[in-house]
């Protein structure tokens, strides 16, 4: 909270008073991406809720082209059963507004170390392999 002097002129007829403010940061939603997993892993997606006031609802939707995944959960997990890139959409909702965030879930097949695909998973050292420029 902060307090402020605020002076006001009317058809030059001018007055002073003073009130106090609440002022709050801007509210915001992150989601924290982008994320990477083999067909049939389990994968963990970590939403965040920025500055909000009172309790931060979550609605996630991973578009899988003609089958949408949902959860209302802040860090819901998914297993994915097919490789690709699915476009990935966080809305957060509180007191103070509503604000979106968006990623991707890249999937690769569990048998593949392939390095033409991009992002890879490296059998050999366990961890994934991003491209350049990504």
């Amino acid at each position: 909270m902060h307090y402020y002097k605020v002076r006001a002129c009317i058809l030059g007829s001018c007055s002073q008073w003073s009130d106090t403010v609440s002022a709050y940061p801007k509210f915001g939603a992150e989601a924290n991406g982008p994320y990477f997993a083999l067909t049939g892993q389990s994968i963990m997606l970590n939403g965040t809720a920025l500055y909000p006031l009172g309790t931060a609802n979550f609605f996630w939707n991973i578009d899988l082209n003609n089958l949408d995944m949902n959860s209302t959960l802040q860090n819901p997990v998914f297993t994915f059963n097919s490789k690709g890139t699915f476009n990935v959409s966080l809305k957060v909702s509180a007191q103070n507004g509503i604000a979106f965030a968006y990623t991707t879930v890249t999937v690769t097949d569990d048998n593949s170390s392939d390095s033409s695909d991009c992002p890879y998973y490296d059998k050999e050292t366990g961890q994934w392999v991003l491209c350049p420029g990504i």
